[in-house]
């Protein structure tokens, strides 16, 4: 049913497209999100049944952080937003998956590249990461957890020098072509640049080699002081993932292995 949904919004919105072949496919957490084909150009389309609220962007706002990263490179550009959905040029570039972070060369390689992505201009909006914590934990049975979770999150160090941050730099959101390009700015906002690093570090399991390729190359610094301000965001990024977790499903397999991670000094 969605397909036909789609296809009459190209008809009416996007006319070029509308003879597209369509193709659903998985991207991020979203089922809903179709590939669409025409001749040798391809887009990708992004559907909500409802308006995006909470601790998101709605696609309107994603699509005007998009269309100003896009301009510096950072990003595939935009064909058109609503409130129900988003279309970008498809990148013909590869997601990168947690292995291929494993390279200190590619940690190091992003590292540059978030200097890039922190030095577009800001929005104006802070990321409140107490916030959206309480809204994953206002759901979840096992309180004590997710009240260690809050006050872990409430710990993080604070910086009052914001930048422009992705917040949310898994590898599923980096894409490797000719350059390193970024996707998916459901949260982008202002926000501690050391909280971007920190989520690529904590996603992703790696190994304090990989924090001081990141520390250097973003920063030109790697030392004691600003590892201990960097692992407080980890700490925080951890705690926040088992929140969201915990609050999208009780039973996902990662809560487990993810928990004596909190505890972790």
């Amino acid at each position: 049913m969605r397909e036909l949904v789609l296809r009459a919004l190209l008809g009416e919105r996007l006319p070029e497209w509308r003879k597209a072949s369509i193709e659903r496919v998985k991207q991020g957490q979203t089922h809903n999100a179709f590939l669409l084909t025409l001749g040798d150009r391809r887009a990708l389309c992004k559907v909500d049944t409802e308006p995006r609220t909470g601790v998101v962007n709605s696609r309107i706002e994603e699509a005007a952080i998009q269309r100003r990263v896009a301009a510096s490179g950072l990003s595939p550009s935009v064909l058109y937003a609503d409130e129900h959905c988003i279309v970008t040029e498809y990148a013909e570039a590869e997601v990168l998956n947690a292995g291929d972070l494993l390279s200190v060369e590619l940690v190091a390689t992003l590292g540059t590249r978030l200097s890039e992505l922190h030095s577009q201009p800001l929005t104006g909006r802070r990321f409140d990461a107490a916030a959206a914590g309480r809204v994953y934990a206002s759901t979840i049975a096992d309180t004590e957890t997710a009240e260690h979770c809050l006050a872990i999150i409430n710990a993080m160090d604070e910086d009052d020098d914001l930048v422009f941050s992705h917040n949310d730099l898994v590898a599923g959101n980096i894409l490797r072509a000719d350059r390193i390009l970024f996707i998916d700015w459901e949260y982008a906002c202002d926000n501690s640049p050391l909280f971007d690093v920190a989520t690529i570090l904590a996603h992703h399991a790696l190994d304090v080699d990989s924090a001081r390729a990141l520390l250097e190359t973003r920063f030109g610094d790697s030392s004691s002081k600003l590892m201990a301000r960097l692992m407080t965001h980890v700490r925080g990024y951890r705690a926040l993932y088992w929140l969201w977790l915990a609050n999208r499903n009780p039973d996902d397999h990662l809560l487990g292995p993810l928990r004596p991670l909190l505890d972790d000094a």
